[in-house]
């Protein structure tokens, strides 16, 4: 389970990509704060398609600044 944190685009990148900030709910160690993940659009759909409807994750990219 995780805690979507945000979703950016990397700058000057072909083909686009980029970065998903997320909270993992279940890593309890100690300083932890957040983890990224890095790719194309199709890469990142792909793992949110787990816990996120296909809408939430439109609706996430159509946001990505």
């Amino acid at each position: 389970m995780f805690q979507l944190i945000g979703l950016t685009k990397v700058a000057n990148t072909d083909p686009q990509k980029y970065t998903l900030a997320y909270r993992d709910l279940e890593d309890r160690t100690k300083g932890y704060t957040f983890s990224t993940k890095h790719g194309t659009e199709e890469q990142l759909r792909a793992a949110l398609k787990e816990s996120m409807t296909p809408l939430e994750i439109d609706v996430l990219f159509g946001r990505a600044a």
